[in-house]
């Protein structure tokens, strides 16, 4: 049975009663978001729903004049992109624990983070060993109204390493060769840098229908200024580090790589376009983007002399509640080919079940098909399983299959696995001699302890 709203004022801060009223509503929104993929830090639906309540009460100055704006805003607030607030009171000095263990304080408009030491031992057979700090505090500010905002932020980055006695003996990705000279000259070596980045866009919005449906369209233009130092980093190991796969949100990243171990050098500035269509609900039916970056400089980390990115495009439908459509598709001016396509089909199966299907091709890497479901069997055991098949090779490269048990405080899965066991799959030269393609079977069992502090 859904909750009845009463008539509401909208033309107040958010309050607990505004949110009691909609909370359905409200549920329903952060629910569609989660099944987006956005579930990469594990929230539940309700902590995605108290985050958006936490940044809209910290916003008194808004104003909404209708119960759609503030259902889209509210939509916004849980995608982690709200509107700036327009005339906003200070507020006193406030600190909270954050996922990440970062400490926050905040005086709007202006926020300074500071993130807890990040200190991690790296031990493999095989590999250089030794511990890494990483420290990340920022200074940033939100100023803006509900058609425009400038968000500058300053950070600095500090990286401090203590390798093994034996570091001399490796290289980036293992012992050392007759005759190799290893790239580590220092037993502690060092990285510090500053990270300076400027987001700025406009928000247009208009009333529209389609197909006999009101909707609320949305356009805004982004740009994105990015500039970090460049720092010699090739005496530091590669414990956790990689370049990460070109997508439309790198267009507003201060790093490539992930992991500490690299932090890319930029003097950047990123243009992108997104327009979205919202239904009465403020449920997001339709966005549609494109970006691209302009180097003002080569990037020595990432050693490219590129003048322009690659185009980056998505589509994003929300076809009904069961089904969406998601694509994406890059662009090369400086190959004239395309780097990445993908399309991904969604359904969903009851209130917790989820079946996707989806096409990936990526230039000169892969060119897959992909298949995986979530079907619940009762209120706390479902079946999952996973497909996906190589069209370059003409065989199935990885499927899995089994059981999972989920209640409010644990969750169990047991799943049986066939695989090539290749780590380099996709991603490099095949090894010598003929152990090229062989399979590997594994049974995994997996638990997760939920509802513990952060």
């Amino acid at each position: 049975m859904q909750r009845e709203s009463p008539a509401l004022s909208y033309s107040t801060a958010p309050t607990p009663e505004l949110f009691a009223a909609l909370y359905d509503e409200l549920h329903r929104l952060a629910e569609s978001h989660l099944r987006r993929g956005a579930n990469g830090l594990g929230l539940s639906t309700t902590t995605l729903l108290h985050e958006a309540y936490l940044d809209l009460a910290a916003r008194p100055a808004l104003d909404f004049p209708d119960r759609s704006r503030f259902l889209g805003y509210a939509a916004r607030a849980m995608r982690g992109n709200p509107m700036p607030t327009p005339n906003a009171a200070p507020l006193p000095v406030s600190m909270a624990r954050r996922f990440n263990r970062c400490l926050i304080m905040s005086i709007v408009p202006l926020t300074w983070r500071k993130c807890a030491t990040s200190a991690v031992a790296f031990r493999k057979t095989g590999f250089v060993e030794g511990q890494r700090e990483d420290i990340y505090p920022y200074l940033a500010a939100d100023f803006g109204t509900s058609a425009w905002f400038v968000r500058p932020r300053l950070a600095y980055r500090y990286t401090a390493y203590q390798l093994g006695s034996d570091y001399q003996d490796y290289g980036y990705r293992g012992p050392l060769g007759n005759g190799a000279i290893t790239p580590f000259d220092q037993k502690s070596p060092t990285r510090s840098l500053p990270v300076v980045s400027l987001d700025s866009g406009l928000v247009f919005d208009r009333s529209t229908s389609l197909f006999g449906r009101r909707y609320t369209q949305t356009l805004e233009p982004r740009l994105f200024y990015l500039y970090v130092p460049y720092r010699n980093q090739n005496n530091l190991p590669l414990f956790d580090t990689n370049v990460m796969s070109f997508d439309y949100w790198q267009l507003f990243s201060t790093n490539q790589f992930s992991g500490a171990d690299r932090q890319m050098d930029a003097n950047n500035l990123t243009a992108a376009l997104t327009t979205r269509l919202l239904d009465d609900s403020g449920v997001e039916r339709v966005s549609a983007s494109i970006g691209q970056i302009h180097y003002f400089s080569p990037q020595k980390v990432l050693a490219t002399d590129w003048v322009r990115s690659a185009y980056v495009a998505q589509l994003d439908v929300q076809l009904s509640d069961r089904w969406r459509l998601a694509s994406s598709y890059q662009w090369s001016p400086n190959t004239r080919l395309t780097d990445m396509a993908s399309v991904e089909l969604q359904r969903r199966l009851g209130s917790d079940g989820i079946f996707n299907f989806s096409y990936r091709y990526r230039r000169g890497l892969l060119e897959q098909y992909n298949a995986s479901v979530v079907y619940p069997i009762s209120d706390r055991w479902k079946l999952v399983g996973a497909w996906t098949y190589s069209v370059k090779d003409r065989e199935t490269v990885d499927a899995l299959a089994g059981v999972e048990y989920d209640s409010c405080c644990v969750s169990l899965q047991l799943v049986a696995r066939n695989y090539i066991n290749q780590n380099f799959y996709g991603f490099g030269p095949s090894p010598a001699g003929g152990n090229t393609s062989l399979r590997d079977n594994a049974i995994m069992f997996e638990v997760v302890f939920k509802g513990l502090g952060s």
